[in-house]
């Protein structure tokens, strides 16, 4: 198993660039996991890439698909 750390080390910590879709890294509290759908940063938050709902997690990082 990937360290936490190893794990954030693999995507993105800055603010993406409007209208990227991207997978997301998110955490809770039995550790970290990436959303089994695309995600697009809009408005100032991600959004689910298929029904547009605003991303209720913990999000540490981000990669483009």
């Amino acid at each position: 198993m990937a360290t936490r750390e190893a794990r954030i080390g693999e995507f993105q910590t800055s603010a993406p660039p409007t209208g990227c879709t991207a997978e997301i890294l998110c955490e809770d509290t039995r550790g970290t996991y990436v959303l089994p759908y695309a995600c697009i940063w809009t408005d100032g938050e991600w959004r689910n890439g298929d029904t547009l709902g605003s991303i209720e997690a913990r999000i540490l990082g981000w990669r483009e698909f």
